[in-house]
């Protein structure tokens, strides 16, 4: 058999490729055969109303007003120091014309009217502000993740373009910490 294999080294080690071959074949139509049988869905559950009503409740926010235009929100987010919005925001006026295309390049006119805006919705000179992420949320809003350079607090505040008035923020929080993944 050995004076075979070293004249047909060719032959001998196509044939162990397609011995191989075959295995894997076979335990691959072996485990897709298991798996034909498994309950798909897992394990059935049963709500409790009393859980659903409780659910309910929490995804609305507690508002509570500290000043006439303040209003504070209340949110589950452990991240989350506190989370408020005024009602005397206004739009950033803007140099932009409709339709509206929104722009995240650094030196864009919207990056400056989005920084304006949301030195406007913290209250801080926007020198001071840093911005980590701005992402968008749709067409028409955007979430900046930023801090404040002198102070190393970390806010989380959104942003609403209003067709020819500009961006106006809409909700502010401030944030033990800036999230790993954004």
């Amino acid at each position: 058999m050995s004076h075979w294999i070293k004249n047909n080294k060719k032959k001998f080690y196509l044939i162990i490729i397609c011995f191989c071959f075959l295995i894997l074949l076979k335990s691959w139509l072996i485990k897709q055969d298991e798996t034909r049988y498994l309950e798909i869905g897992g394990p059935k559950i049963t709500l409790d109303s009393s859980q659903s009503k409780s659910a309910k409740k929490k995804s609305k926010p507690k508002i509570t007003k500290t000043n006439e235009s303040i209003v504070q929100l209340d949110n589950s987010d452990k991240n989350i120091i506190s989370t408020w919005k005024n009602t005397q925001w206004k739009p950033v006026e803007t140099k932009q014309e409709e339709p509206h295309y929104t722009n995240f390049n650094s030196d864009s006119t919207d990056r400056i009217e989005m920084k304006q805006a949301f030195s406007n919705a913290l209250a801080i000179e926007d020198k001071l502000i840093e911005e980590w992420w701005l992402d968008s949320v749709s067409s028409n809003e955007i979430v900046g993740y930023l801090s404040n350079k002198s102070t190393d607090q970390y806010f989380k505040v959104h942003l609403r373009w209003l067709k020819d008035k500009g961006w106006q923020p809409t909700v502010a929080s401030e944030l033990i910490k800036l999230p790993d993944t954004y």
